[in-house]
């Protein structure tokens, strides 16, 4: 059983969701993501689960990736015979990471028809996926749209150079490749637009999402400019 390669997210470690299904011995590795739907509340005792929602072949996808944690709990609900073996894998590999020892291996090649097909699956959700992130990130705000520098110049004192990082502790943002980014159960609060131009992310509040950015400045969570 080759290990795990876990997925930088926000400085943290995290392994994917059909990744560990795999090592779980899973027939349909897809099936791992009703048992993380249904236990959600309980994953995010130990902190926000990455989603990224997607069409494949015109069906909805979500696309799980989970810290050390919540892949333990998983493989606790998984009840299947390599469970005791992946749990183990798992806490080496993260006690791996954590020291450094990883390095990144190759992609392993399909070596039977179900493999090619399944991986043939995973490259069509990761290309639909891109292209329904960026679909969405290209929506046409009004001019009143603010963006989230913008609307922090509306709150006395906060320190707008800072306001992301400050989301980002908070736990309603993370960051990808250097890139703040929205967990999925945030979106509601907080929209991502692409910046053609500059090949970058907006992340624009949405009415709910300023009533939000108001409370957390009245209760002086926001970074704010020194001395005020």
């Amino acid at each position: 059983m080759n290990d795990l390669i876990l997925s930088t997210i926000n400085n943290e470690p995290r392994v994917l969701d059909t990744d560990l299904a795999e090592r779980l011995g899973f027939s349909a590795p897809r099936q791992i993501r009703e048992i993380i739907r249904r236990n959600l509340s309980e994953l995010e005792g130990y902190g926000g689960v990455v989603t990224y929602d997607a069409l494949v072949w015109g069906n909805p996808v979500s696309q799980f990736y989970l810290n050390e944690e919540q892949a333990l709990l998983i493989c606790m609900f998984s009840r299947t015979e390599n469970a005791k073996q992946v749990r183990a894998m798992l806490i080496r590999v993260f006690q791996a990471y954590r020291k450094g020892q990883l390095t990144e291996a190759p992609p392993a090649l399909p070596q039977t028809y179900a493999e090619a097909l399944r991986a043939l699956a995973d490259e069509a959700e990761r290309t639909e996926r891109l292209a329904v992130e960026n679909k969405a990130m290209k929506v046409v705000f009004s001019e009143h749209d603010h963006t989230l520098g913008r609307f922090a110049r509306t709150l006395d004192g906060v320190n707008t150079q800072k306001v992301k990082k400050s989301l980002l502790d908070l736990g309603y943002l993370y960051q990808m490749r250097g890139v703040y980014r929205v967990y999925a159960q945030y979106k509601h609060l907080f929209v991502e637009r692409m910046v053609e131009a500059y090949g970058s992310i907006d992340i624009i509040p949405t009415e709910d999402g300023k009533v939000l950015l108001t409370k957390l400045h009245a209760e002086r969570k926001l970074a704010r400019v020194k001395g005020r």
